[in-house]
């Protein structure tokens, strides 16, 4: 029998593993361009900034799972603009990896604002996984919000994981003006890519559907099951019957010295009977 046995700190490890696996570079040729993930076994978010100058003929991702594949830009489904910044990749069709590991996307309110965020990125090309919260929501930029897990370039493009809804809420933009905001930044959020894209819908269901598949299955730890505690005690009991039978034993049966040698080194005790002659 084995327990089932989770910590908060194992399933914040397990968590950044299921993240890392759907996240990608994103390379103009061999150039790093930014930050991008699965949202689908086909389709990939990325800012739209981060592939705006690309080749398009010579658009990759690099993956720690699935190694370096072709992508193509889908102009119809993304959104140049600054204040949505939204690119939408697909894997070309030479690509004959399958892709299991993708990211479900949500949507939030001005309510969400102070709740944890996990911010995935590859800022200075190196994989990093930066708690945050959400500062809140500004009129003047409606398809963002405000956060303090915007770090560094090379993380745009990125998902920001909302951890009350269990959903990436958020991609990753910029860093705000430091002489404005010392440690804040801006994420994109997908309401208008849900609007446009109308299959996004039933597609988003299907990654819901296995990304909480893949939590319950991959942030359990198994730990071994122990005895209960009268098992112990029931043996004890045993082992010590025995004992005091043995030295009955050889008490009734034998004459001489019948004594205990205890071993120093291992704590275990012997019965040392020396005999002599029989009682007439």
């Amino acid at each position: 029998m084995k327990a089932m046995i989770v910590t908060a700190e194992d399933s914040k490890h397990a968590l950044k593993a299921l993240l890392e696996r759907a996240v990608v570079k994103i390379l103009d040729n061999a150039t790093f361009k930014g930050t991008g993930f699965f949202i689908t076994p086909d389709h990939l978010l990325t800012a739209y900034h981060c592939v705006k100058f690309a080749d398009e003929n010579n658009l990759f991702i690099k993956s720690n799972t699935y190694g370096r594949l072709r992508v193509i830009l889908e102009q119809d489904k993304s959104f140049p603009s600054e204040e949505i910044d939204i690119a939408v990749l697909t894997l070309a069709p030479e690509v004959l990896v399958k892709v299991t590991d993708y990211l479900p996307l949500g949507l939030i309110t001005e309510s969400a604002a102070t709740s944890a965020i996990l911010a995935v990125g590859y800022p200075v090309e190196i994989l990093s996984f930066l708690d945050g919260k959400i500062h809140g929501f500004s009129e003047r930029h409606r398809t963002m919000f405000f956060n303090n897990a915007m770090k560094a370039e090379g993380q745009s493009g990125g998902p920001v994981y909302h951890f009350a809804t269990r959903r990436v809420v958020g991609l990753a933009l910029n860093v705000y003006q430091q002489n404005i905001m010392t440690d804040g930044g801006l994420a994109g959020r997908f309401n208008i890519l849900f609007r446009q894209w109308s299959e996004l819908e039933a597609l988003n269901q299907q990654a819901i559907t296995q990304w909480e598949r893949r939590l319950k299955e991959d942030t359990h730890v198994n730990l071994p099951k122990l005895p209960p505690y009268w098992q112990y005690g029931l043996a004890g009991f045993i082992l010590l019957v025995i004992l005091v039978l043995t030295l009955k034993s050889c008490s009734n049966n034998t004459s001489g010295d019948c004594s205990q040698i205890i071993d120093k080194t291992t704590g275990n005790v012997s019965i040392d009977c020396n005999f002599g002659e029989s009682h007439q």
